[in-house]
């Protein structure tokens, strides 16, 4: 869903373009984020055991607009990643599985057929020690000639290769096998390798008077392959050794979001936004988000938030050993139990002055800070620092 609410977004935004002699731009959009929980449920060790994980975040993402149809877009990242819950795949402090990194490339391409319609398409890359991603996107919006209702919908799919070794030498050039946790290797538990999803998504807004408008963002995936993760072990009531996490082969999910903005005078908005989510391992989700972006001058701005969300547990989900043996799918993952969760958060947002010709410049700086918490004990604190810079080149 956040994917499809940016993808929108920013196409939306292109419908804004009038006609060719529209100046060229380039913009440039650099995000550095750190996250950081701790826990005590953690998976690779049967749902106890630290999740205390670290991960350092950079993306940087660029679009350069050539004209008023065609906009070009190009997005790298790195996460770097420390994990104790994957150090203790190995049982060896400090082994090779602690730190991991993350990497990532988009590249995509927009076109605005007329005022109302436009279309894009992203193909994506991601790489980390134990899976390979490629996959894409295409996007269609429109918008009424009133401007009043808008409409997107979105197609996408991703291709993962979940064997591990591309980042041990030799590199990408060689995919080495399924990563079990060490006592586990003498065994192969999966006969294959691959996980795909594919993702449809939808948008519908419509402004319902001059101060309150509407969002619906209905979406479906589909996911088949391997969807256990092969290094959580699995630690049963009715035997002393552990095994490896095992799920369905296939996954159908559905989320229905509904989001109202409404302008309650002064200097207040009210953005609401609720979700429902369910999928057939039997786990359903409500969530509700609140935030009330307050301008304070012209220029800056906060944007206090909460979410809360309620979830049940998967049909396949038990604590550590409480499974029986002699059950077909099983995990402890406590991602996948029923818990309850929290998150606040707080944001401030600076603009600066629209870019000279020519120049590079800060358009907008957002420092942004948000705690979570579950009901199983589960803790992080994320803080993250947005930079927005612009280049207009005006066409003679």
């Amino acid at each position: 869903m956040a994917i499809l609410v940016i993808s929108t977004l920013g196409a939306s935004a292109q419908m804004d373009a009038d006609t060719a002699k529209t100046p060229r731009q380039s913009k440039l959009d650099a995000l550095f984020s750190f996250y950081g929980q701790d826990g005590k449920h953690s998976a690779v060790t049967g749902g106890k055991g630290s999740e205390n994980l670290q991960v350092y975040s950079v993306k940087i993402s660029g679009t350069h607009k050539i004209d008023s149809a065609n906009t070009f877009y190009l997005s790298a990242g790195v996460d770097i990643i420390s994990s104790a819950s994957t150090d203790s795949i190995d049982f060896v402090i400090s082994s090779a599985s602690r730190v991991d990194q993350h990497t990532s490339l988009n590249i995509g391409y927009s076109r605005q057929l007329n005022k109302q319609l436009s279309v894009g398409a992203i193909f994506s890359l991601s790489l980390e020690s134990d899976y390979f991603s490629r996959g894409g996107e295409v996007w269609f919006d429109y918008l009424r000639k009133d401007q009043r209702a808008a409409a997107s919908l979105n197609l996408s799919a991703y291709f993962d290769d979940l064997r591990w070794g591309r980042l041990q030498p030799p590199y990408i050039t060689e995919a080495r096998n399924l990563i079990y946790p060490g006592e586990l290797r003498d065994s192969a538990w999966f006969d294959i390798h691959h996980r795909n999803s594919y993702n449809i998504s939808g948008s519908y807004r419509y402004d319902l008077n001059k101060r309150m408008s509407l969002s619906i963002f209905p979406a479906y995936s589909y996911q088949e392959g391997l969807l256990s993760t092969p290094f959580h072990r699995m630690y049963f009531a009715d035997k002393v050794l552990p095994e490896v996490e095992n799920l369905p082969r296939t996954k159908h999910m559905g989320v229905l979001g509904i989001q109202l903005n409404s302008f309650i005078g002064g200097k207040f908005i009210l953005r609401s936004y609720a979700q429902y989510y369910m999928d057939d391992f039997g786990l359903t989700s409500t969530s509700i988000k609140l935030e009330t972006p307050l301008k304070l001058k012209p220029k800056l701005s906060i944007a206090p938030s909460v979410r809360y969300a309620n979830q049940t547990a998967s049909d396949y989900f038990k604590p550590y050993r409480e499974h029986q043996s002699s059950e077909e799918y099983y995990t402890s993952d406590y991602d996948l139990s029923s818990f309850w969760s929290i998150n606040p958060g707080l944001s401030f947002n600076f603009w600066f002055g629209r870019p000279e010709a020519n120049k590079w410049q800060v358009q907008k700086l957002s420092l942004r800070y948000s705690y979570y918490q579950r009901e199983d004990g589960l803790k992080a604190h994320i803080i993250s620092t947005y930079f927005g810079l612009d280049k207009a080149k005006s066409r003679k």
